[in-house]
């Protein structure tokens, strides 16, 4: 029973998602045929950002649509934003007495780490409207000690994920 339920678990985990998107249920994504990149602030383009621009130009060129570097019918953003969140490690130990009066408890929390994380959020404007109709944020986090050609297969892989449910189906 035992092995069943944590063999259940590991599935259901494994099937989690680790995309969120969000998108205006009033915008028409089917009569859009091009894209271009909103400009970037004047800071230089860092590795990760060309492969993430890189892998965003594959995703949307494979779903039919062209980069032009004017007048395009979909704006595109993107940007890591910085996450933190604890992780606790090892177990906690605790123990407890009492009587019909009084009682006594003590324990050990579980040794936690804050941990610094990185999410990739891409978001689609309409430039006609100057704003945002499509959005979607990664769970996934890139490990430092990645090689080059793994962090680009990773960001690859992160950005599929994306828009893979892109253009949204039209529900109007």
């Amino acid at each position: 029973m035992i092995r069943w339920f944590l063999l259940s678990f590991l599935f259901l985990a494994g099937c989690a998602s680790t995309v969120s998107y969000d998108y205006d249920t009033t915008a028409s994504f089917a009569d859009r045929q091009s894209f271009s990149f909103l400009s970037p602030t004047q800071q230089a383009t860092t590795l990760d950002s060309r492969r993430i621009r890189a892998a965003i130009i594959q995703e949307l060129t494979n779903k039919g649509l062209i980069e032009t570097a004017t007048d395009a019918d979909l704006l595109i953003a993107y940007q890591v934003e910085d996450a933190r969140r604890l992780e606790s490690s090892g177990f906690s130990f605790g123990f407890g007495i009492g009587g019909s009066r009084s009682l006594f408890g003590i324990s050990t929390a579980p040794p936690a780490r804050e941990v610094k994380e990185g999410r990739l959020v891409v978001e689609i404007v309409d430039p006609a409207r100057n704003e945002v109709i499509w959005r979607a944020m990664s769970r996934r986090n890139l490990s430092p000690d990645l090689t080059p050609a793994k962090r680009s297969a990773r960001i690859s892989e992160i950005v599929k994920e994306m828009f893979q449910n892109f253009p949204p189906a039209d529900t109007r």
